[in-house]
């Protein structure tokens, strides 16, 4: 349309004819001036209605083969005034060549059809310009009902597209997300939902659309939770919170809901979303790590968290009424030759006859469990008295002392116990436990199968509890500490993301002695506070001094203690470190044990969050040998989890280690949580932890801990290995 007439050959006339023809069409129609309105102030209204929607306007008459633009129009085509009435081949010449065949055989189908006609298709601007332009109208008619042309709108289809190709974005989106959500309008009538939503529920849309969400209701909540419900999304415009509702089954499930209203222009309630998860299965992995944290897998007795748990609550009751309790500890003699000669088959199930039997004598007199091993303890509580506590130690002896019938021999057992009663023989749970382990040793020692009291002269406690603290005060008094670094192997890269602090006391007499040898002594005594800043402190300005000199972007990984955790604000002494060493916040990550963090969760919860906004990384470590609650764990702003070494260390031989992994693994990932897995010793612990989805191990499979100057030249080897600094 650069020309007043089309190139030769591009105006297509048979088709044009073809065209008037099918409208049937005479010479003698009137002009298409007829069909436009005439100048004046309607004409300049929609000259300016034009230009504000962007829009103009076109009429193609076909008995005259011309078509009418609007000034809009012909600036949309970047034409001048004398362009305003231009035969229809003069518009066919400025169609893009490749599109020309596409808009003639779309228009022959509008006119044949009368369908209203929506094209897309692209010009030659004046100066070869490219552009996209969309096309709606429909046929218009004389007063006989026969076709005279074509009328509508012409806009720049560039922000159409955009539009339509986000709108089909979200509707992607929309479809493809994993939680359900459902659109209502402002009377809370469903207008849409998506796919997840038909999955979770077991609805089908038809189903859905046009009801209140109340038809999904279960009946658990209360008219009172409604109401507080929508009290909240009509003052703050939303709600979050878990609710029971029932699927299409009758199942009865929990999720996870966030409400939103939205409005309108006029600040009124258009619509409200709902978008939803199925707690079903995070409940269900709740349940079962709660299991696997305080039962044994074997005998399916509690193990020694949930003894110890018991044990105190006891303490505390019998404490109140003056009476007394016993804890019994209980050890097979020469089950270790049994596995040895026997295998470890066997002696699962020695093991669990032996359980078997001990319940059977303890009765609900008292409490079995199984810590580990080849090891029961037994927790008596209601009027236990030192005879009943012997009597009671003396059956589950002999009873033990019976053989065991399996695979066609008998197996002989045989056992020993030792007693702890409170409040004699300990105050508190720890104090009575090993008391009776104490006495169990002496037990062992005259040659087992007997039971003995505890007796003060086997472990005088309080005397080597003062030596021990003023030893470790003169450790810190002397700078007898020393740091030895553990590092981290990401198991997708294959590369080092940092290293977790090692703590060790250098003592001049005894030589390296490892942290669980001192630091709950430090923890008592109050020193962990001293001991705890100068490890931070050391690690923060060693791990500065490497990543200023080039080994990568580290990040140390520091375990704080629950002393440390529970000070005023942990938060300014961390701040004041991360300030005097220069390191940078998201190089320091914070190792919080299961019991430190769950010991206040809600005050926790906002110390955490002040680390979090401090930019450092937090983990919870030995995640699973406690219990943690999964409603607080999705609350507490982790970064990661740590798999403790008890699960790992027999995970290629013991399903129940592997099946606590694999369920740490999959919790951890539920909550967009990295999992680290710690003791790794052999490769195929790795591959195994690798195939079950596990980010990252440490261990002595990657490397021992070791001092800096050590540490500095394993990562340079490991660099020439092809590892590296993730």
């Amino acid at each position: 349309m650069a020309h007043p007439t089309p190139p030769p050959g591009n105006g297509h006339p048979a088709q044009l004819l073809t065209l008037a023809t099918l409208a049937g069409g005479k010479k003698n129609i009137p002009s298409p001036g007829a069909f436009t309105p005439e100048t004046g102030w309607l004409q300049g209204a929609l000259e300016s209605l034009e230009r504000q929607t962007r829009m103009g306007s076109f009429l193609w008459h076909i008995p005259t083969n011309m078509v009418d633009l609007t000034p809009q129009s012909l600036r949309l085509f970047g034409l001048p005034p004398q362009y305003r009435q231009v035969p229809f081949s003069q518009y066919l010449s400025q169609v893009y060549l490749p599109d020309q065949a596409r808009v003639l055989d779309t228009i022959h189908q509008v006119i044949a059809s009368k369908v209203p006609l929506k094209l897309v298709h692209r010009i030659v601007m004046p100066g070869g310009a490219i552009k996209t332009i969309l096309l709606r109208g429909e046929v218009a008619l004389d007063h006989q009902g026969k076709t005279l042309g074509l009328s509508g709108i012409i806009q720049d289809a560039e922000e159409w597209l955009r539009t339509e190709g986000k709108l089909k974005l979200w509707e992607k989106a929309f479809q493809s997300c994993k939680e359900g959500i459902l659109v209502t309008d402002a009377r809370s009538i469903i207008l849409d939902v998506n796919t997840a939503f038909l999955w979770i529920t077991g609805y089908t849309r038809e189903e859905a659309l046009g009801k209140n969400p109340s038809f999904m209701k279960s009946g658990l909540h209360d008219k009172d939770f409604y109401r507080r419900m929508w009290q909240s999304i009509q003052t703050h415009d939303g709600w979050s919170g878990e609710i029971w509702d029932r699927k299409k089954n009758g199942e009865v499930f929990p999720k996870w809901i966030n409400i939103q209203a939205i409005r309108d222009i006029t600040g009124e309630v258009s619509n409200y979303i709902a978008v939803f998860s199925d707690l079903s299965k995070a409940r269900e992995a709740e349940k079962q790590l709660m299991f696997l944290s305080q039962f044994d897998q074997l005998t399916k007795l509690p193990n020694r968290a949930l003894f110890m748990e018991r044990l105190r609550d006891a303490i505390r009751r019998v404490g109140d009424s003056q009476k007394m309790a016993a804890v019994l500890a209980v050890d097979l003699d020469d089950f270790k030759e049994v596995t040895e000669v026997m295998g470890h088959d066997t002696g699962d199930a020695v093991l669990m006859e032996a359980a078997k039997r001990v319940q059977a004598v303890v009765g609900d007199k008292g409490l079995v469990s199984r810590p580990g091993g080849d090891e029961f303890l037994v927790l008596l509580e209601d009027g236990v008295t030192v005879d009943s506590a012997t009597g009671l130690a003396q059956k589950v002896i002999g009873e033990l002392s019976r053989p065991v019938f399996l695979g066609g021999r008998d197996i002989q057992m045989g056992a020993s116990a030792g007693i702890g009663m409170f409040p004699f023989d300990g105050e508190d749970e720890s104090s009575l436990l090993s008391h009776a382990d104490a006495a169990l040793a002496q037990a062992k020692r005259e040659g087992g199968g007997v039971f003995r009291l505890y007796a003060p002269e086997l472990m005088n406690r309080v005397t080597q509890r003062k030596e021990q603290v003023a030893l470790l005060r003169r450790a810190l008094a002397n700078q007898e500490f020393e740091l030895h670094y553990q590092p981290k192997l990401d198991l997708k890269s294959k590369g080092i993301t940092g290293m977790e602090v090692l703590v060790r006391w250098n003592n001049p007499e005894f030589g390296l002695i490892g942290p669980d040898q001192f630091i709950p002594l430090a923890e008592e005594t109050g020193l962990i506070m001293p001991l705890g800043e100068w490890i931070l402190s050391t690690a923060c300005a060693q791990v500065e001094s490497w990543r200023q000199g080039g080994m990568g972007s580290l990040r140390v990984a520091v375990n704080m203690s629950s002393r440390q955790f529970e000070t005023l604000d942990p938060t300014d002494i961390v701040r004041r470190v991360l300030r005097e060493t220069a390191l940078p916040p998201e190089a320091l990550e914070l190792e919080l044990t299961e019991s430190v963090v769950m010991s206040n969760a809600k005050r926790n919860v906002a110390t955490m969050n002040g680390f979090r906004r401090m930019g450092i990384h937090l983990s919870m470590d030995d995640f699973g040998t406690g219990y943690s609650s999964l409603s607080y764990l999705k609350k507490f702003p982790l970064n990661s989890l740590k798999i403790d070494k008890s699960f790992v260390t027999d995970i290629d031989s013991n399903p129940d280690d592997l099946a606590i992994a694999e369920t740490i693994i999959a919790i951890g990932h539920t909550l967009n949580l990295k999992v680290v897995a710690e003791g790794v010793e052999k490769q195929e612990q790795l591959e195994l932890l690798e195939s079950k989805g596990c980010d990252s191990v440490q261990g002595y499979l990657v490397s021992h801990p070791l001092p800096p100057e050590r540490f500095e030249t394993w990562m340079a080897d490991m660099n020439g290995k092809g590892w590296r600094v993730k």
